[in-house]
């Protein structure tokens, strides 16, 4: 995975953190990190029913 971007597992949820201070910007790396992590979510054997994205600051930001 992504040093920026983090994937737990919480039962049947995956939760994807994204950490790249200080707003989380939606970079090129988180944006690379995001689609790391629903990639290997769609790998895993045993079901997901269910996602959520969190951040470790401030917000999440889209950049230009």
């Amino acid at each position: 995975m992504s040093e920026v971007v983090k994937l737990e597992r919480h039962d049947v949820i995956a939760v994807v953190t994204v950490n790249s201070p200080p707003v989380n910007a939606l970079s090129a790396a988180v944006r690379g990190g995001i689609l790391e992590c629903i990639k290997a979510a769609i790998a895993d054997p045993d079901e997901i029913a269910g996602g959520s994205r969190t951040g470790r600051s401030r917000g999440i930001r889209s950049s230009t």
